[in-house]
């Protein structure tokens, strides 16, 4: 599958409203790269699951890592 600027762009957006807007560049990079990679290798990608949750809250704040 040829990958355009129009689905780069669709791919990157995806990746941002499910990471949140504070997403770690790096994170959002790897979900990106590993993406365009199963679409060029004619696979359908999966949904991509992180392995630990995103924290929010500084520690000692009060509220669990994530909520």
């Amino acid at each position: 599958m040829e990958i355009t600027d129009e689905k780069l762009r669709q791919i990157v957006q995806e990746t941002l409203n499910e990471l949140g807007p504070h997403a770690d560049p790096v994170l959002v990079r790897k979900v990106v790269r590993e993406v365009v990679r199963q679409l060029e290798n004619n696979k359908a990608p999966k949904r991509l699951t992180l392995v630990a949750p995103l924290v929010t809250e500084k520690p000692g704040s009060g509220s669990p890592p994530g909520y």
